[in-house]
């Protein structure tokens, strides 16, 4: 811990508190049981959400963002990731996870030498194509501090890979 870093921490600390603006339906052990687990899940599921959430535009929220990784299509689910998409790209404001997928790597700088390069992002995941091409996406990772806390993300990455 730096005092460069408690410096950022006393000048940029924002009052802690809740917007009355921002909802946040999750996940919980009882919707789990309920439903099971929610790899097993009918992506109509959230495509419903999608449509719920977005059926009347005076109300509709300016984001729906869902921390899911929804990154290879669902075999046999042709129907139901198409409806997904549908969903999503109808409410034209949906925000899905992807991932950065680190694998570290020897790398040459400009003058030559050899360095061990352990932020070498080999790929990205990113929603299946067809969901992909209508949201946005955002990095899931996260680095926390020395004492846990989380204060910086990785927002964007110029290296680009095409997921598996």
């Amino acid at each position: 811990w730096s005092a460069e870093q408690s410096m950022e921490e006393i000048l940029y600390r924002r009052p802690v508190g809740t917007s009355k603006n921002i909802k946040i339906i999750g996940i919980d052990e009882e919707t789990l049981n309920t439903y099971g687990k929610f790899e097993d899940w009918s992506r109509e599921k959230l495509a419903d959400l999608i449509e719920v959430l977005s059926a009347d535009e005076s109300r509709a929220p300016r984001v729906i963002a869902l921390d899911f990784l929804l990154i290879s299509n669902s075999e046999g689910k042709a129907e139901e990731e198409a409806r997904l998409a549908e969903a999503a790209k109808k409410a034209g404001n949906v925000v899905l996870a992807s991932n950065l997928v680190y694998r570290t790597a020897f790398g040459t700088d400009e003058t030559g030498n050899t360095y061990y390069d352990k932020w070498n992002i080999s790929m990205i995941e990113r929603p299946y194509e067809q969901l992909d091409s209508v949201v946005t996406v955002g990095f899931t990772n996260s680095f926390p501090d020395v004492d846990g806390f989380i204060r910086r993300v990785k927002l964007m990455d110029s290296q680009r890979e095409e997921t598996n």
